[in-house]
């Protein structure tokens, strides 16, 4: 009990901080650097101090934002998770709607919340199968204006023989999605195993009733997608 009255109390004071005068005051003032650490401190603090209940399916949303996904057991990449969050005044720029950057850092989360929930991250850290952030592609369809409530739905929507593809929808409330994202996580260099071998030792048999996952998952926006790597690889 003591614990969850703690943890209520640090949780409160630091999303006042965090998401109401603070960090918001200092950008105002010009002094973006220091309004950046101080909302990471925050965040940090949040981190540490307000640890969730113990349990497999934590998640780094269900600490910084309102809502995690709605899971209650370990469920397949491929199906849709999502939290909840809202538009706070620190997250607005100049223009009077939520800054680029912030939907960047919301991708970061829902890559966690994915990676956690689902048991795939922690399955190949157990496993010894290290992946990095190859890339995010982002588009912009429609502004989200100050305070307004809105989710991020991932889902694992493909792989090839190295990268795991994770797309990303802000969905507001009435189910229009204002933003669409793509982030590639790619198994590191040396590691001698594919990403439907990961998949197939965490879920056997596959996820649509076949009896094993297929070697590749790729619809005509991810092989768009590779297309642009390869484009980009050249230009470096």
């Amino acid at each position: 009990v003591l614990f969850l009255i703690r943890r209520q109390i640090i949780r409160g004071s630091l999303r006042v901080a965090r998401c109401v005068g603070l960090v918001g005051a200092l950008q105002l003032l010009g002094m973006a650097p220091v309004a950046l650490m101080a909302r990471q401190l925050c965040d940090l603090l949040w981190f540490k101090l307000a640890p969730p209940n113990p349990g497999p399916n934590w998640s780094i949303a269900s600490l910084l934002w309102e809502r995690s996904t709605d899971a209650t057991e370990l469920r397949c990449p491929t199906e849709r998770f999502w939290f909840w969050t809202r538009v706070w005044p620190s997250d607005v720029d100049l223009w009077g709607h939520m800054n680029n950057c912030q939907y960047n850092r919301d991708i970061e989360a829902a890559r966690w919340n994915l990676l956690m929930a689902s048991g795939l991250g922690k399955f190949m850290w157990n496993k010894g199968y290290r992946t990095g952030l190859a890339g995010t592609v982002l588009r912009f369809r429609r502004e989200l204006k100050p305070l307004r409530r809105y989710r991020v739905v991932s889902y694992l929507s493909g792989w090839d023989q190295r990268s795991f593809y994770l797309e990303h929808m802000f969905q507001g409330v009435d189910g229009f999605v204002h933003a669409h994202a793509i982030s590639t996580v790619k198994l590191n260099k040396g590691q001698k195993i594919s990403p439907s071998q990961v998949l197939e030792q965490l879920w056997p048999g596959g996820d649509t009733g076949s009896s094993r996952w297929e070697s590749e998952r790729m619809n005509s926006g991810l092989k768009g997608l590779t297309e642009l790597d390869t484009w980009s690889s050249v230009l470096c």
